[in-house]
């Protein structure tokens, strides 16, 4: 598994930007569960230790908390080109 070394939340994009040593990657906020938005926006987000730093987790303004494992990360963005549409896998 690959270790995540960073992440931060772009509201602008409505992406997570998770960093490692391959690169920088987006994570739409509309893959995770419970899901930021205007009216309950990201009041922190940081890389799991305890995920062994193969994931991420963020709080949300109500008191809500998801975290996102790198297994599901890589999933999403092999479907994703580097813009973050989707592209064909085969």
């Amino acid at each position: 598994m690959t270790k995540i070394r960073s992440v931060t939340h772009n509201n602008r994009r409505r992406v997570f930007e998770v960093e490692t040593a391959g690169g920088r990657y987006p994570m739409p906020y509309s893959k995770v569960h419970p899901r930021p938005g205007p009216s309950n926006p990201i009041a922190r987000v940081f890389v799991d230790k305890e995920l062994a730093r193969e994931g991420f987790t963020y709080l949300l303004d109500s008191g809500e908390q998801g975290a996102f494992t790198s297994s599901r990360f890589w999933i999403t963005t092999r479907t994703q080109d580097s813009s973050g549409m989707p592209c064909s896998t085969g």
